[in-house]
């Protein structure tokens, strides 16, 4: 709406002020309708008077509403078309229910209610082309929803709480409701769909789920749900906290990611002669590695090593501390962090004596441009001179294994 200017506002409360007192004297202006000025113009100050009480006063530029409480003053407000911002989420909301097995998400307004002409949802979208800055506004005025067929797990495991995320794909004009294990898509890109299918195989947690597969559109996220399933698969559970925007999303913040640790046994010892970088093994003696703080679980064996079932996007700092033995005089041993695929980081020990015990930290940094799924950072070694390293985890001997992981978005 234009501004209407001081002159215009100053003659309207006069005029609107001088019929209140000619009223309040017990006499009556037995008109609908006054025009001031020329009824011409576009300019002219046109009050209605209607049985809410209500003063309207249009100049051409919009309109403002007074409307008189019964009191000594007004309230204002302004009457017209509402404006939107590129990030309009406007009249939202959305809810979750379970049966036969199946998960069904559901978009509705403020009020609970399915969006309609009369009641619609508004909600912004950058631009359908990538070249172009602007935005679009979609109003959605009919029931959306999308259903998670009974045996898609969504990337979650049996028993583990996890989060789910809520988005909205504007499909050339078409809303779509989307959901994913991973909540780090960027709403200033163009992404696609994976039809969830109907059939119990949407099993990813890096995969953006929707009833159809649509190519290089525009999304807006609108919210996430906690979630457990005793069995992953079977939506029994229709999620312990729903959650609109704003809200906090960890997988776009950085920060301290996972703390796991272990200290171990008597006779935890993880022994290599390998002159080739690789695995130190399992060692089934040991404990195995256990989660203090975080994301991620331990691997499906004792290894020195942490798996994620999912991991966003992003540039990831690893670290991890442990003591060596070397039972060689003058004996190497080397050690990098390994991601299933690359290695980062290189730490060595050197012993001048038949037993040398040394603490090391190794530091590796591993960088990702899309999310990735079961991958596990796990410490490798060598030994060139082929004698006997080791990493000793003995807790009573005050010897344990730590890692951290920290994640920084890469934008």
């Amino acid at each position: 709406m234009k501004r209407i200017n001081r002159t215009f506002l100053l003659f309207l409360f006069l005029t609107v002020g001088a019929l209140l007192a000619y009223a309040a004297s017990e006499r009556r202006l037995n008109v609908d309708t006054l025009k001031v000025g020329d009824p011409s113009s576009a300019n002219d100050i046109v009050v209605d008077f209607d049985g809410t009480r209500k003063i309207k006063a249009d100049n051409g530029d919009g309109t403002l509403q007074f409307t008189n409480n019964g009191t000594d003053y007004f309230e204002v407000a302004a009457v017209g078309a509402a404006t939107t911002q590129s990030n309009t989420l406007q009249n939202i909301s959305f809810d979750t229910s379970v049966g036969s097995g199946a998960l069904t998400v559901a978009l509705k307004t403020q009020d609970g209610g399915d969006p309609s002409a009369g009641d619609p949802i508004k909600v912004s979208f950058r631009d359908a082309t990538a070249t172009n800055g602007d935005y679009e506004v979609l109003s959605i005025e009919s029931a959306l929803s999308l259903v998670v067929s009974s045996g898609s797990t969504l990337g979650q495991k049996d028993g583990v709480e996890d989060l789910i995320y809520v988005y909205l794909v504007n499909n050339a004009g078409t809303p779509l409701l989307a959901l994913s294990g991973f909540g780090g898509f960027d709403e200033g890109s163009l992404h696609s769909t994976t039809a969830e299918g109907g059939a119990g195989a949407a099993d990813s947690n890096t995969s953006l789920y929707a009833s159809s597969a649509v190519s290089d559109k525009a999304i807006r996220f609108i919210g996430r749900f906690r979630n457990t399933q005793a069995t992953a698969g079977t939506w029994a559970s229709a999620g312990s906290e729903l959650s609109l925007l704003p809200l906090r999303n960890s997988d776009n913040i950085a920060g301290l990611y996972t703390v796991a640790s272990m200290n171990g046994a008597p006779s935890c010892n993880y022994s290599f002669t390998n002159d080739t970088l690789g695995t130190l093994g399992a060692d089934t003696d040991c404990d195995g590695v256990s989660l203090d703080f975080g994301e991620g679980q331990p691997p499906s064996t004792k290894l020195l090593a942490w798996n994620y079932p999912f991991l966003p996007e992003g540039r990831y700092k690893v670290t991890m501390q442990f003591q060596v033995v070397n039972s060689t005089s003058s004996g190497t041993c080397y050690f990098r962090i390994n991601d299933g695929t690359n290695s980062s980081g290189n730490a060595m020990t050197r012993t001048g004596s038949t037993v040398n015990h040394t603490t090391v930290t190794l530091i590796g940094v591993f960088e990702y441009d899309s999310p990735q799924a079961d991958l596990t950072f796990e410490l490798f070694g060598r030994e060139p001179a082929a004698t006997t390293c080791e990493v000793r985890v003995d807790e009573a001997n005050s010897r344990e294994f730590m890692m951290t992981v920290e994640r920084f978005p890469l934008n």
